[in-house]
């Protein structure tokens, strides 16, 4: 088996295609003018890591194999093998284009987190009732009141804007 690592990031944009949200879907990275997918042998929580984080999310929640969201077309990359500190899929080892063996029943996808992230661990998050609007920072609640003279700043934390 030949590996190569390649670093080139001229290439090698990501994206999720079939999820039923934004976060969530087959891996499709665009190489030499088209999408490809990803063959799912040795397909682990390290490698979706990596797509996640390329992709701006701060972890991978859920990975699939065998086309959990549909099967794609064209190239396939074979045999991504990623230690999950990587920042692009690019830094990982892979076997090549379409050399793989692999058929599009073995594309695989991923869930990523897109919770807000917060200094020290955080989560930021909204719940909103009738009447009021919980904000909730880690385990403490703040709630504020939908009252027509409430401000904007109510609702700002650090440079998210919340409603």
């Amino acid at each position: 088996m030949n590996l190569v690592s390649i670093s080139n990031s001229d290439y090698g944009r990501v994206r999720l295609v079939g999820g039923s949200a934004p976060d969530e879907g087959r891996v499709e990275i665009f190489y030499n003018n088209e999408w490809v997918t990803i063959c799912d042998d040795y397909w682990q929580r390290e490698e979706a890591e990596v797509i996640c984080r390329q992709l701006g999310y701060i972890d991978v929640d859920e990975f699939y194999d065998r086309a959990h969201f549909g099967e794609g077309y064209g190239p396939i990359l074979g045999q991504m093998s990623c230690d999950g500190n990587e920042a692009y899929w690019q830094q990982c080892l892979y076997i090549g284009w379409g050399t793989t063996g692999c058929s599009h029943s073995e594309d695989v996808g991923v869930r990523c987190l897109s919770e807000t992230s917060l200094p020290n661990g955080g989560i930021a998050g909204v719940v909103i009732f009738v009447a009021f609007v919980a904000v909730f920072i880690g385990v403490v609640f703040y709630i504020h009141a939908n009252h027509p003279r409430r401000t904007e700043e109510e609702l700002v934390i650090g440079n998210h804007t919340l409603l």
